[in-house]
């Protein structure tokens, strides 16, 4: 280049015309956008753009002029060359004119592509100190956010017509370590859009402040959670202010004399505020004051007057607003709308900002002006603030505000963004009927959670088909409002504060269908909290939660909860609580019917037995079992498997895997989110008597126990002998193996050889799961084998009654003796004593007692020729008749040679106790028919009355008789009636002697005695005594 480049702020330019660059005809123009004008080997100016109307122009000229900065300097021919700016330069020639950009680097006023404070600290300065008059500086963020420290940025501090444009991402104030603002204007001009300016604090404008002869415009952009006074987000400050589709929402103002949202503030000139399809609402003060007394979201100071414009019709709204005088800051209601702007919350809706979307129902929504949608250059914005994919107007007009609703439209989603989208969508767009489905591609992995459902209509979000994983850094999604299903998903790594995954509130209505819930961890409800809402579980598993201090893996504070073959279980708790894995607190829990959800440790969710199986379901970990999505597939033995309602599973056909995976196997739905497909054969878990063990019995019941629930298949199991493969017993598993859960038993009915090997052969197929799965097996003496005892003892077992027969109610006693008539000693002697049905155990003679029935007593070791003897004591209960039997049985650990005679019983006969018969006989003197009341211990007459007038006609008898009266002794009271004295009573048929104390009557009533006792009474006289009143 020429040595004097360096030293010229605007360097020198030599212009040619030539077939490479620009020629010039009278009749006709050719020009050439992109071509390059040389000088020598330097390559200076390219054509970026040529407008020229043929006049009185050479026919061709040679632009072959020196010239620089200075107005004035002509082409040889009468042209005019002005240079304007280092990258643009005007050529005037007649009605000719011709704009330039050079193709090298510029030394000032460079466009910026900014990370971070720094850079765009640069950007400033170099705006402030190298832009003029009619240039622009672009400051790109290419979506990324600027979090301010330190002081924050410098002024703006430029004079010129110079235009700062700041676009596509965020800055953060991050007012939490100091107060600053976005930007201050003093003076300048900016240009923000699609933007997000959020986080910020300061005086007199917390985000945003235009000073005089300064110039902001916000097209696309979003202005929250600002604090600052006098002008929470905007102060204008006899400036000019222009809002295009933008929204300024929920900022607060920080002292009781601070205005409003948006302060346009006049004083000593004129301010200008334009407002162009947007919304300013929400704002609020620090010290709860009600918006409308002292502040407004829009507050106007009337020193000068305004100067206010707005888009034609209702295309804007302001919350409230209010000028110091008390009016609408000069305007009139019908410009812009006021009220409720129905907006979401502050949420990554997509795109390269956050946004603030309009719920369903908003008036913002198709409420702007499309005519005035227009970018800086008056082109139509052709999206919302979240850039590319979100276009600027759909549906019948532009929405009012940054965010343009993209209708209720169903989509694939692979991201927490795009996720969010849909749900935006949903809550803003969709309404009665509708179903916006988001199929989730693969797994959407995120750190913060979901947009906020928030919708009042009856529509539903559907989300299905994928995996969401919060990284143990946030809960899913809250339901303040409206419908969710969240179908063929798993959900995992939650962590919330109430509902780990998900918080229903007492508008959200939240269902989950063939869905896994894991590894969630809240304070309150590991898994799910609601409160006052609903939730539905349809054939979800939620396992491995963990609650830090209320609640279970799901709990209710009020509202319904349908549980439909459904698994919770594996609620970790790390409070001082138990366990609990469901916990229902004054709301209702609605089950599928039968027994066909599973809560492993209930609280309050129902009753165990009834309404659910309280059991562990034996879920394997959260895994990849095939299909779509990770699950936890049902183990062998789980008590979960064929058990639930296909009633409460209609229209499932397959489980959280999707297609390959019936919902339904074996006829009966499974619980929980997938359905067992037992594809695996029962494995070995344990043999008893272990294999290699010595001294077995010669009878010996053997045991084999897998991993799972087990049944007869086809064969037999057979014990040989090791020596010679013979066979010495077969047991057919249909008719001589009994099956309990995952063990099958079987017993040697015949003695086996003493001090023998022996091993255990089980054909493949001969025990199968509940699938039919064989287990495999073994044939050969590698894997279960034994050697039977050599014996050494002789037990045998006798047993006596006493008495026999015996008296029901009374006392009965069986005398046990063991005696060893073996040549050795009998180790670990035990008698097993089973006492019948029809007695009560009152003790043993220092034995164990089982309250159910059986006696144990261990007698320790019997020598050869010894014995031992214990007693036990029982009580015939009454209405006991016939014969009794007491079995008993005894055992050692030492082998017995003539096990036969090791059991013992004896027969009981139980007779009812005697009775006898006693009658009572009235006899009075006269027989006028008096009634006579008594009372007594007999039983069934306690009271009863007699009189002695046979031919009255009343229900009172002269006797009574009580046939088939217990034996005893028995009072008899009379109760005398007036004038009446019992003179005497007399019994007959009594072996023992009766008394007579007073009116009562003791009788002793011995076995078949028929005794008859009379009362005897006689009415007194009445009887008047005079006394002689004369003594």
């Amino acid at each position: 280049m020429p040595a004097l480049w360096p030293t010229l702020a605007i360097p020198w330019i030599t212009l040619y015309a030539s077939t490479a660059g620009l020629k010039i005809h009278r009749d006709h123009i050719h020009h050439h956008i992109g071509n390059v004008f040389r000088d020598g080997d330097y390559h200076y100016r390219r054509v970026k753009q040529l407008t020229i109307s043929v006049g009185n122009v050479p026919r061709e000229t040679d632009m072959g002029l020196l010239c620089r900065k200075q107005t004035g300097k002509r082409f040889s021919h009468g042209g005019l060359l002005q240079l304007l700016r280092p990258a643009l330069i005007m050529v005037v020639a007649s009605a000719a004119m011709m704009m330039v950009r050079p193709s090298f680097a510029q030394t000032g006023c460079v466009d910026a592509t900014v990370t971070n404070q720094t850079q765009l600290e640069a950007a400033i300065i170099d705006y402030n100190t190298n832009c003029g008059d009619g240039e622009t500086l672009t400051v790109e963020l290419n979506g990324g956010t600027i979090t301010y420290t330190g002081g924050g940025p410098s002024n703006l501090n430029n004079s010129t017509t110079a235009i700062l444009y700041i676009q596509n991402g965020t800055i953060d104030g991050n007012r939490d370590t100091g107060d600053r603002r976005i930007l201050r204007l003093n003076p300048g001009n900016v240009i923000f859009e699609n933007m997000l300016l959020t986080n910020s604090r300061s005086i007199n404008g917390g985000g945003v402040r235009v000073d005089a002869n300064s110039s902001a415009v916000l097209i696309n952009t979003i202005m929250t959670d600002i604090e600052g006074s006098s002008g929470a987000a905007l102060l204008n400050n006899n400036g000019s202010l222009t809002l295009i589709n933008s929204t300024i929402a929920n900022n607060e103002v920080i002292n009781a004399n601070a205005t409003g949202g948006i302060w346009i503030r006049g004083d000593g000139a004129v301010p200008s505020f334009t407002m162009i399809n947007s919304v300013v609402t929400g704002t609020t003060r620090d010290d709860g004051a009600v918006i409308g007394v002292g502040f407004a979201d829009v507050y106007c100071t009337d020193t000068d007057g305004y100067n206010l414009t707005y888009s034609s019709g209702l295309s804007n709204l302001i919350g409230v607003i209010r000028a110091d005088n008390g009016d609408n800051c000069g305007i009139a209601g019908t410009d812009f709308m006021t009220g409720d702007a129905q907006l979401g919350t502050l949420a990554d809706n997509g795109g390269i900002v956050q946004t603030i979307a309009p719920l369903a129902g908003s008036p913002l929504v198709n409420g702007g002006n499309d005519a005035a949608a227009l970018d800086s250059t008056g082109a139509a914005l052709t999206t919302d603030a979240r850039g590319s994919g979100f276009a600027r107007v759909n549906g019948a007009a532009v929405d009012i505000g940054a965010y343009e609703l993209q209708g209720c439209n169903s989509a694939t989603v692979t991201s927490r963004s795009e996720l969010n989208v849909a749900i935006s969508d949903f809550n803003s767009n969709c309404a009665n009927g509708d179903t916006l489905t988001a199929t989730v591609d693969g797994t959407i992995s995120m750190t913060s959670s979901l947009t906020t459902l928030n919708n009042a209509t009856d529509a539903v979000l559907l989300v299905e088909g994928g995996t969401i994983d919060a990284n143990d850094s946030a809960s899913v999604m809250r339901l303040n409002n409206g419908k969710a299903v969240f179908q063929n998903m798993t959900l995992k790594n939650a962590n919330g504060l109430n509902g780990g995954t998900f918080f229903v509130d007492s508008n959200g209505d939240l269902t989950l269908i063939n869905s896994t819930i894991s590894n969630s961890i809240a304070t309150t409800g590991g898994a799910i909290a609601i409160q006052n809402g609903v939730l539905t579980l349809t054939n979800t598993t939620i396992s491995d939660t963990t609650r830090l201090t209320n609640g279970g893996a799901v709990v209710s504070l009020g509202g319904t909860m349908n549980l439909n073959n459904t698994i919770i279980a594996n609620t970790v708790d790390n409070s001082a609580n138990p366990v609990e894995d469901c916990v229902n607190s004054g709301g209702v829990v609605n089950f599928s019917a039968g027994l066909s959800n599973l809560i492993e440790d209930d609280v309050a969710c129902g009753t165990a037995g009834t309404d659910f199986i309280e059991a562990d379901p034996l879920l394997g970990t959260l895994a990849d079992n095939g299909g779509k999505v990770e699950t936890m597939i049902l183990l062998p033995g789980s008590p979960a498997v064929n058990i639930g309602d296909n009633t409460a599973a209609s229209g499932l056909t397959t489980d959280a895997r999707g297609v390959g995976f019936p919902r339904i196997l074996n006829g009966t739905v499974d619980l929980g989110a997938t359905e067992n497909e037992d594809l695996t054969s029962p494995a070995l878990l344990t043999l008893d008597p272990a294999d290699d063990s010595v001294n077995v019995v010669l009878t010996p019941t053997l045991r084999i126990t897998l991993n799972e629930t087990i049944q007869a298949g086809i064969g037999n199991i057979t014990i040989k002998r090791v020596s010679d493969d013979g066979v010495a017993a077969t047991f057919d598993v249909m008719t001589d193996v009994s099956f309990t859960t995952d063990t099958a038993e079987f017993t040697v009915p015949t003695a086996l050889d003493d001090a023998t090997e022996y091993y255990v052969s089980i054909p493949a197929g001969a025990i199968t799961d509940s699938n039919g799965n064989a287990f495999a097996g073994f044939t050969d003496n590698a894997t279960w084998s034994f050697t039977t005892r050599s014996f050494a003892a002789d037990l045998s077992i006798s047993k006596t009654d006493s008495a026999d027969p015996v008296l029901a109610g009374s006392t009965l006693i069986y005398t046990l003796t063991v005696n060893n008539a073996g040549p050795d000693t009998a180790e670990n002697v035990v008698v097993t004593d089973n006492l019948p049905t029809g007695v009560t155990l009152v003790s043993t003679s220092g034995c164990a007692e089982d309250p159910n029935g059986v006696t144990t007593c261990s007698l320790g070791d019997i020598a050869s020729g010894g014995s031992a003897q214990y007693t036990i004591e029982v009580t015939v209960d009454a209405g006991t008749e016939g014969v009794i039997t007491n079995n008993a049985s005894v055992t050692a650990d030492t082998g017995d040679l003539t096990p036969s005679n090791n059991s013992a019983s004896e027969e009981t006969t139980a007779t009812p106790p005697p009775t006898g018969s006693l009658t009572l006989v009235k006899e009075a003197d006269p027989e006028d028919g008096t009634d006579f009341a008594f009372t007594s211990d007999i039983p069934d007459g306690s009271t009863f009355s007699l009189d002695d007038e046979p031919s009255q006609s009343d229900v009172i008898n002269q006797s009574i008789t009580f046939a088939d009266l217990p034996v005893g002794t028995y009072a008899i009271t009379e109760t005398l009636p007036s004038d009446w004295a019992l003179d005497s009573t007399s019994c007959t048929g009594a072996s023992g002697s009766t008394s007579l104390s007073g009116e009562t009557l003791t009788v002793p009533v011995g076995a078949g005695e028929v005794i008859t006792c009379t009362f005897n009474n006689t009415k007194q006289d009445s009887n008047i005594i005079l006394k002689d009143v004369f003594e």
